[in-house]
């Protein structure tokens, strides 16, 4: 499930441009993880799927925003 939940958002946040999306995802995920500590696989793998999304949201908006401003230029 943690597969598909990450699928999702990348797929909404490429179709339709829109980060905060995935923000809400990385959020669901950091509950799990604080809520199933202690099942060590789920915690630990919630964890790592919020950090792979929380990467790709920052990428994601650091890159928006230099193509923005070499348009600019």
């Amino acid at each position: 499930m943690l597969i598909v939940g990450i699928v999702l958002p990348f797929y909404f946040t490429s179709r339709n441009r829109d980060n905060f999306y995935s923000l809400v995802f990385v959020w669901a995920f950091i509950g799990i993880a604080v809520k199933r500590t202690e099942l060590k696989d789920v915690c630990l793998s919630a964890l790592l799927v919020a950090g792979v999304l929380a990467v790709h949201v920052l990428y994601r908006l650091f890159t928006r925003n230099f193509s923005y401003k070499q348009r600019a230029q």
